[in-house]
């Protein structure tokens, strides 16, 4: 169940897309957040969001001009959450490098809806999104237990360093040379 926000999280929305953008403000809206302006372009979107103090922006990646990709570090440098939407996962993984907040398949609208609760949640306004909350799809959305997965990776490159040793086997001694 969602949090009461204790501040009130204004969005800018931008797609160039009329329908699109109509439908992503919607979502927001339904979320209980507040749309302030919408955007055809990522430098609207930005000036927009400067001018209005927004704190999140929802970007589609497919955008006159400037693509939205090409802004989310300029925002998330800022401190503004910005999700963003695309069908191309290349630039999916490239927003998540560059600091944004949620990157979401454009069409996958339970992942849309998951990110725009997460933007209402009553949070530390210094928190980053890292691991599963910043990515998409169905392998991404189980918790990962990390430090499982270093203690794999470590004992991994031990095995593999004692097969070196020991000619592949482990614990066999080295074949004699004939001379």
């Amino acid at each position: 169940m969602r949090q009461t926000v204790a501040m009130t999280v204004s969005v800018v929305v931008c797609d160039s897309d009329e329908l699109a953008r109509r439908a992503l403000g919607r979502v927001v809206a339904e979320r209980g957040l507040e749309v302030i302006a919408e955007a055809t372009t990522a430098v609207e979107a930005v000036t927009l969001r400067e001018a209005l103090g927004a704190t999140a922006v929802v970007l589609g990646n497919e955008l006159q001009g400037m693509a939205g990709l090409e802004v989310v570090p300029e925002l998330a440098q800022a401190g503004v959450r910005v999700i963003l939407v695309s069908n191309d996962p290349d630039a999916l993984a490239q927003a998540r490098q560059a600091g944004a907040f949620y990157a979401v398949e454009r069409g996958d609208l339970e992942n849309f809806r998951r990110a725009v609760d997460a933007l209402g949640e009553a949070a530390d306004p210094d928190e980053r999104r890292s691991g599963v909350d910043r990515r998409s799809g169905l392998d991404r959305r189980e918790h990962q237990e990390w430090s499982k997965v270093t203690r794999e990776r470590r004992s991994g490159d031990e095995r593999r360093r004692a097969d070196r040793r020991h000619g592949g086997q482990e614990g066999a001694a080295p074949a004699a040379v004939s001379a």
